[in-house]
């Protein structure tokens, strides 16, 4: 069954599906955290305790990023149960292998200096500091260590926050590195609209690496379809918004599998528009927004009716709703001008270098040698934490491996 593949961070709180993505996309396939050698997990929980009694201070980031690495799993195992109704049929969890050695996390460190601009666009997105816990520890923690041993990884890590900017550009060549796999699917959701614009720009200059100057900006029928999905989104979700209950998935289960050719005419009334409305000759908004709107009114509401089973009027006015709403409207008629994916997360790429993770980091990089209470914590996490590591380890129905980025 081919899946749409959900990217690029983990299965968290902040991407479960919306319910028009099950009706849409058919089957998403969401990533369980990256780590689960059992090596890898005992590493990290031993290794405050190894820096405590041997008095090692390293940047205070480190020690907070030792107990928001578990975290990932936590969250995960939580939403694992909400989406359980959906498994199976709509939703596959899976495990992303891919390489995390020194050698990779240098080149992707070598990628980021020859575009000086990623490191800009990093530092001003939000990313989920428990997210990027994950991906720096598992290179430091597991693969660091299987070269060099626990004494190599902390050098490494000492070597890596002489400066400021040192583990900065650490932190971004481990994220990097797992971004750059993504080129290898097809169709992939993103939820966190923060990552756009620095996967676009990662994107792009993947291509002129492998001497391929395609520019980044999606062609016509790329944009239509992201046209027609973003329109079928914005129809169904004020009704049944995201799947975010398992009571509410077991409804969303079986309308998927009852509604299927309602869902597909819907999805084909939305294909009509867009095509019509994105090559419309004319770039003057107020006209595509007249059409789009008789579009609307005249080709959604009786498949909408059939099914969310609510009588025609209804289905009407709610349509009409719609319509008035004019960051919506908005919103879809960005991508019928010819906007990139870039354009339209500009206001994302552009917010306060406070809310991104070089923040985070200058005001975490005092070094300290870890605390009593962060060992005593992570020891009863330990044993807290293995039942939720058994269940993520039970239920990945596959593993997704990754060969070296070329």
């Amino acid at each position: 069954m081919a899946s749409t593949i959900v990217i690029p961070s983990y299965l968290n709180k902040y991407c479960l599906p919306y319910a028009s993505d099950i009706f849409y996309h058919g089957h998403l396939t969401y990533f369980l955290p990256t780590g689960f050698m059992p090596q890898e997990m005992k590493t990290v929980f031993e290794f405050p305790q190894y820096c405590r009694s041997r008095a090692i201070a390293l940047p205070n980031i480190i020690w907070d990023m030792c107990k928001l690495y578990f975290e990932n799993d936590i969250e995960a195992n939580e939403c694992v149960d909400i989406l359980d109704p959906l498994r199976k049929e709509h939703i596959t969890f899976a495990l992303c292998v891919y390489p995390r050695n020194i050698e990779m996390i240098n080149e992707a460190k070598e990628f980021i200096n020859q575009h000086p601009s990623l490191l800009g666009i990093f530092e001003r997105t939000e990313i989920d500091l428990k997210f990027a816990a994950r991906e720096l520890l598992s290179h430091v923690l597991y693969e660091v260590v299987l070269e060099k041993g626990i004494p190599g990884a902390v050098d490494y890590l000492r070597i890596n926050s002489k400066k400021d900017n040192d583990l900065e550009l650490l932190i971004a060549a481990a994220i990097m590195n797992r971004i750059q796999i993504f080129k290898s699917f097809e169709s992939v959701l993103i939820y966190e609209h923060d990552w756009y614009p620095l996967i676009m720009e990662v994107n792009k200059f993947q291509n002129i690496k492998n001497g391929n100057d395609k520019s980044s900006d999606y062609n016509d029928s790329e944009s239509i379809e992201f046209f027609r999905c973003r329109l079928f989104g914005e129809i169904l979700n004020p009704i049944y918004d995201r799947c975010n209950s398992k009571s509410k998935n077991e409804k969303i289960g079986k309308i998927a599998k009852s509604k299927i050719q309602e869902i597909l005419v819907l999805k084909e009334k939305c294909e009509v528009i867009a095509r019509e409305i994105y090559l419309m000759p004319t770039r003057e908004e107020e006209i595509k927004k007249k059409r789009m709107q008789e579009l609307i009114q005249s080709e959604i509401a009786i498949p909408l009716s059939e099914i969310t089973e609510m009588p025609l009027k209804k289905a009407k006015e709610l349509l009409r709703d719609f319509l008035t709403d004019s960051s919506i409207i908005g919103g879809v008629l960005l991508i019928a001008q010819g906007e990139t994916f870039t354009t339209l997360t500009t206001a994302a790429a552009a917010r306060l270098i406070s809310s991104g993770i070089r923040y985070i980091i200058n005001n975490s990089n005092r070094k300290t040698t870890p605390s009593d209470l962060l060992v005593t914590g992570m020891k009863e996490m330990n044993m807290k934490y293995e039942d939720v590591k058994n269940h993520l380890n039970s239920i990945a129905l596959e593993q997704m491996s990754f060969p070296k980025i070329s």
